[in-house]
């Protein structure tokens, strides 16, 4: 596979029935288009049209107009989980939405000739949850939301 397109292996898990498969994925390679900087990638990780793909977008532009990319950039996720959804039944076919704990890598940002153009910031952790679609068979964001957007109303009557 070239720099613009997942391995099999990475192909095979987006298309795994199961969305906790893909997170672990879809997150490696949406830390490889940043590192990278590489739309293609990008393109394989959120769903076109989407909150999450624009905000990745902007992002990447800024870079690649500034000519850097974030080197060393890495993303381990500690744990996913699927989230329990609000109201009867699940989420719709071909949707989901799922927990993320995840540690991201103290990256450098870089020009294109290697010198440093910020200095590297520390690891960081963050949960969020993600609304995930399956487009064409293979899974995909919609959307990032910070963590506390998934607190059932259980959770409020004991406050």
């Amino acid at each position: 596979a070239g720099t613009g397109e997942p391995s099999a292996e990475e192909q095979a898990a987006l298309a795994a029935e199961d969305p906790l498969t893909a997170v672990r994925v879809l997150s490696a390679l949406r830390a490889r288009a940043f590192e990278q900087g590489s739309t293609e990638l990008l393109a394989w990780v959120n769903q076109e049209g989407s909150a999450a793909q624009a905000a990745d977008q902007a992002q990447l532009a800024r870079l690649e107009e500034r000519g850097e990319r974030l080197a060393g950039f890495g993303v381990e996720v500690l744990q996913a989980s699927a989230a329990e959804r609000d109201g009867p039944g699940g989420p719709p076919a071909g949707a989901a939405r799922i927990h993320v704990s995840a540690q991201l890598s103290g990256w450098q940002q870089v020009r294109a000739d290697g010198t440093e153009a910020a200095p590297a910031g520390s690891p960081v952790r963050q949960d969020v949850l993600l609304e995930m679609v399956r487009v064409e068979g293979q899974w995909r964001i919609a959307a990032v939301l910070p963590a506390a957007a998934s607190l059932d109303r259980r959770g409020e009557a004991e406050r």
